[in-house]
């Protein structure tokens, strides 16, 4: 689900002068993307959250205490489109520099290099960006469901698509979600 899903997808870069077939294991940088608004991947985040502070095994009163503690993952988010980005590399040193970058930069930096389109946008502005997060859900780039009243994705089997460009590196990162992907439980859910 937070992997490869409709709601997630990883783009591989391999690093700069690594060539397949030369013989040792390719170096590669990897993007994974999700519609962090989608209620799918917040349920799978809330999973292994729970599972990794042993959910099964509190007091009824302490799960419920942990629910309060986590509302913003129950639900999809209204009026907002979030995608979320992660970043790793098998070159640890590469790693690090991408994540100190993404640590500084600001909405308005990020405005310039990446934003959203559909069928009925060609560009939609970023509101809101927000550095990778220590819960691991990684960095957040916040976009309206709507503009000017009028609905950036629509039913009619449209497409979303994300376009980021990894500042310090030459990597244009663009991914395409499929609208008519994204039901869950028989509803529309991005």
């Amino acid at each position: 689900m937070l992997e490869d899903s409709p709601w997630a997808r990883q783009i591989r870069v391999p690093l700069p002068g690594q060539h397949p077939g030369e013989g040792h294991v390719s170096q590669q940088q990897v993007y994974t993307l999700r519609l962090f608004s989608a209620y799918p991947v917040q349920a799978a985040y809330l999973r292994l959250l729970q599972l990794s502070r042993g959910y099964a095994d509190l007091t009824r009163e302490e799960q419920a205490a942990f629910d309060r503690q986590h509302p913003v993952i129950v639900g999809e988010r209204r009026g907002q489109i979030v995608i979320s980005l992660d970043f790793d590399a098998t070159d640890r040193e590469t790693a690090l520099e991408i994540d100190r970058r993404l640590e500084q930069f600001s909405t308005p930096e990020m405005k310039r290099i990446s934003f959203l389109s559909s069928s009925t946008f060609d560009r939609v502005e970023l509101e809101h960006y927000s550095p990778p997060s220590p819960d691991g859900t990684g960095a957040k780039f916040v976009f309206p469901r709507k503009v000017d009243g009028v609905d950036i994705v629509s039913t009619d089997g449209s497409m979303l698509r994300f376009e980021f460009t990894m500042p310090g590196t030459d990597h244009r990162i663009v991914q395409t979600w499929d609208i008519t992907e994204l039901s869950f439980r028989g509803s529309l859910t991005f």
